[in-house]
């Protein structure tokens, strides 16, 4: 992790354990870790080019509007089953036409570690900078077919 530039002295361990275990799953070796601790640390996450493909497609921005919505309400419970079993009622949605694009929002890959993890270890305003820059992505992508 030091290798990748992550400051392991200075990083809460208890998370850093927490993190680990959430990626473990998805570590053939350790030095795999790197591929995924940018997911886990706002100032380090990216939209890969496959989930920017996922966020722009038009049948997203239902989904991110309600991920959203709902993470912007404070009194609203922050899991990621109550969250998907809300968007998933509100959009008729179901499999990965719901789940692609609030794993691509939140984790900014389309391959990750198992998504309830990753709500459990981001807090409420992480995953909301997130959805809303997934939404801003989204709409700018529906313009630009419109206007095509």
């Amino acid at each position: 992790l030091a290798k990748a530039g992550y400051d392991v002295e200075t990083m809460d361990r208890n998370r850093l354990e927490s993190i680990t275990d959430a990626l473990r799953d998805n570590l053939v070796t350790l030095s795999d870790i790197t591929s995924y601790m940018d997911i886990f640390f706002d100032d380090r996450y990216q939209i890969t080019a496959d989930a920017l493909k996922t966020i722009e497609s038009a049948e997203s921005l239902p989904v991110l509007e309600r991920l959203r919505d709902i993470l912007s309400d404070s009194g609203e419970e922050i899991s990621y089953q109550n969250i998907t079993d809300k968007i998933g009622r509100a959009t008729g949605l179901k499999g990965s036409k719901l789940l692609m694009p609030v794993r691509s929002a939140v984790t900014g890959m389309v391959k990750g570690p198992e998504l309830d993890k990753v709500f459990s270890l981001l807090p409420r305003e992480s995953l909301l900078k997130r959805a809303e820059k997934a939404l801003a992505l989204s709409t700018s992508a529906d313009g630009r077919e419109k206007g095509a």
